[in-house]
């Protein structure tokens, strides 16, 4: 039996790797009534065993099952330059860096050094690339793990790369490896419709296909992978032009694995937007591999963003690298604590990331957006192992000790390569916090007291609290809550002070995890607003539940009244097509859209919808005559004996606003039940709209309450009922 690369490579989606298992083995292991006795020549039990799940599934995050593939690539490029260079015994993976790849390292060291400026991934380019492609499903795409590294011959694979538990990077003469903490790259399988694996060694080329199945005599599935005849196979590469670089270069390099995960499951919020976006699947591989050896090259080609303007290719070198060129990284500020426990010496690295503008830096929304870039967990205190994020420590210990004000701007990386092999024994299997035990009692409690002794973390708490309270709120963010008052309170005047449900006629946007697809799937005018004025957008929208790039390509017509209408403008979206139709006449219509294939084939026709357009002009003058919209003015003050002060103009139309953020009763009340600059900034983007609309809502019954002290009561009533509200949900 003979396979073609080339025939592999194009597989993306599920059903085309179904209808090659179809072609080549007769089974696309999706039958019912299959027993394992029928498959057993062409398949084989990952591990070598049917009971594989629960071994096999032990990981619930399926973004570190990405980052087991990646780890496993960069110590598979790790070993073959250890044996190229005839490297005996490596303490560390900057032992073979140093060598294999001196360029880097070089500029690597200058960059810890502050010599260097400027990240270069030079000779260890593309050595370990993650390229995120297209499939089915928005919220599924296939992720390629490409490296140039030692590569596994055939018969090697069910020991290597689909073992379970064999322990091939757990002895201590292979410490340098950042995968020998992991679980190994099987791990990765629950998240993937199904797996492709294609590794090259000394010439050959062999490939197989993971997949579950759930056999009949079984009451859980089994992991099995693709062995014709009993055994791993060879595929022929047959020269063909592939359109991507890196699947070019891992084709004519000496050798080196691929992994290709079919419909994978990675987060929504490293995945709805470009990758190398900030926050995105570029910073998630910068969090987790903090310090590693190697880059690694992120390759972004899912339609969505490949047409972007601005769309560019980034290497991940870790946070730490980052840090040492990044703008928002504060080196001023940075700093090394040693602590002692149990007779090791640990260090506690520090790094302060702030906004450029000092003014900035009690603004928490903003310090958080930056943080997130070198840290997509917001955590403030990490382990590392081989350079490897590993678990964390939540601001709570922070906050309880007196530094309320550095979450998002104080990162802590504990080191625990001193501890040697005892590292393995600091955290619970899963990893999610330290162990319990002789080795880690006390050890947290020694951190904590070290960082909120040390003078310069102590006085940057210190100055943004004092910033905290005063801190002046951005025009922006007024003019927005401005606004938005305006508009909901005038709606209340308007309704005869009830406020009203409007329903704008709007399509309702899509919730956060609703999938979108690589073909069109409905094709329905999905239009509540039936009743639009002359002067008005006529907006109908036409829900597709495919992604914007297939939106964008259709060839879709429109009809109204029965003649193919031209004069209109279209929104294309993920989901959806929003069209703006100009110049109908008054009266009743109709409107329908057609869909055509490439072949201009009729291929979907949409419902039937009607609507209206009137002229009310008239009506409408004369009720914004009588009922002429409030202006609103809010104006933050200090020393202002009320907490809010409202003053209606009557005659003009006007409302000003005057509010005190610094008032003692909230800096007494409300800010000292806070630990954390966010609660202290709740005015700013949480309280301040509906404190307003609380007071004008209130009417005269505000308004005509002559003592000073019972507004205020009123007010901090309502400010503490809305913290406490909050806190809870």
């Amino acid at each position: 039996m003979s396979f073609k690369l080339s025939e592999l490579l194009a597989i993306y989606k599920p059903e085309q790797l179904n209808a090659f298992l179809r072609e080549y083995m007769n089974t696309d292991l999706e039958e019912n009534n299959l027993l394992y006795e029928n498959i057993s020549d062409n398949w084989t039990c990952v591990g070598n065993t049917k009971y594989n799940l629960s071994a096999i599934n032990m990981l619930k995050d399926s973004g570190k099952g990405l980052i087991e593939r990646i780890t496993n690539g960069i110590d598979a490029v790790l070993e073959k330059e250890k044996e190229n260079y005839g490297l005996n015994s490596p303490k560390s993976a900057d032992d073979i860096v140093k060598v294999a790849f001196p360029h880097y390292y070089e500029n690597k060291v200058n960059i810890k050094k502050g010599e260097s400026n400027r990240q270069n991934a030079c000779e260890t380019a593309d050595k370990v690339v993650v390229a995120i492609n297209d499939s089915t499903k928005s919220n599924k795409p296939t992720v390629d793990v490409v490296d140039q590294g030692c590569g596994i011959s055939g018969e090697k694979f069910g020991d290597t790369i689909l073992s379970i538990h064999k322990g091939n990077k757990s002895t201590t003469d292979k410490n340098y490896l950042i995968g020998a903490f992991g679980q190994g790259g099987s791990t990765s399988l629950p998240f993937s419709f199904a797996t492709i694996i294609i590794s090259k060694k000394n010439g050959n080329i062999y490939f197989t296909i993971v997949k579950k199945c759930l056999f009949t005599d079984m009451k859980m599935d089994t992991y099995l992978y693709l062995t014709p005849n009993g055994q791993v196979s060879l595929i022929e590469n047959d020269e063909h032009d592939y359109a991507d670089d890196y699947i070019k270069t891992f084709i004519n390099s000496e050798s080196g694995t691929l992994i290709r995960m079919i419909d994978m499951e990675i987060p929504r919020e490293y995945r709805v937007n470009d990758a190398a976006k900030p926050g995105m699947l570029g910073d998630f591989i910068n969090t987790e591999l903090y310090n590693v050896s190697l880059p690694v090259k992120v390759v972004e080609n899912r339609a969505d963003f490949t047409n972007n303007a601005h769309k560019q290719n980034r290497y991940s070198y870790g946070s730490n690298n980052k840090m040492m060129t990044w703008e928002y990284a504060r080196k001023e500020y940075f700093g090394t604590i040693s602590i002692e426990h149990n007779s090791k010496e640990y260090k506690l690295n520090y790094y302060f990331i702030l906004p450029p503008d000092e003014s900035d830096w009690a603004k928490d929304a903003k310090c958080k957006d930056i943080f997130k870039q070198v840290n997509v967990h917001l955590v403030p205190i990490i382990y590392t192992v081989n350079g490897q994020y590993i678990s964390s420590e939540r601001f709570t210990k922070l906050k309880n000790a007196g530094l309320s004000f550095l979450q998002y701007r104080l990162l802590v990386d504990i080191n625990l390569d001193v501890l040697g092999k005892d590292k393995y024994r600091f955290f619970t299997t899963d990893r999610s916090r330290i162990q319990d035990s002789d080795l880690t009692n006390g050890f947290l409690d020694k951190v904590i007291e070290a960082l909120k002794n040390e003078k310069t973390i102590v006085d940057m708490n210190n100055y943004i609290a004092s910033q905290s309270v005063n801190a002046n709120i951005d025009n922006e963010l007024i003019n927005n809550i401005s606004s938005n008052v305006k508009s909901i309170y005038n709606k209340f005047l308007k309704s005869g002070n009830k406020i009203l449900n409007v329903n704008n006629g709007h399509h309702v946007n899509p919730t956060p995890e609703e999938i979108y697809y690589d073909s069109i799937q409905e094709f329905e005018i999905t239009t509540s607003k039936q009743v639009f004025y002359k002067n008005e957008n006529i907006n109908i929208v036409v829900t597709t539940k495919a992604k914007k790039s297939v939106n964008d390509k259709a060839k879709i017509y429109m009809f109204v009244d029965g003649k193919q209408n031209y004069n209109h403008s279209e929104s294309v979206m993920n989901g959806r097509i929003q069209y703006t139709l100009n110049d109908i006449p008054i009266g009743l219509h109709n409107i329908q859209f057609d869909l055509y294939d490439d072949d201009l084939n009729l291929a979907k026709r949409s419902n039937t919808f009607e609507f209206a357009v009137v002229d009310d002009l008239k009506k409408q003058a004369e009720s914004i005559t009588k009922n002429k919209d409030l202006e609103l003015k809010i104006q933050l003050v200090d020393d202002k004996e009320l907490i809010i002060d409202t003053v209606k103009n009557e005659i003009d139309k006007t409302i000003d606003i005057y509010l005190c953020l610094s008032h003692d009763l909230l800096v007494n009340n409300l800010y000292g039940k806070s630990a954390s600059n966010d609660e202290i900034q709740v005015l700013k983007n949480k309280l301040l709209e509906p404190i307003i609309l609380f007071t004008l809502f209130l009417g005269e019954n505000y308004d005509n309450i002559e003592e000073i002290e019972k507004k205020n009561e009123i007010i901090l009533s309502f400010c503490n009922t809305f913290y406490i509200t909050n806190s809870l949900k």
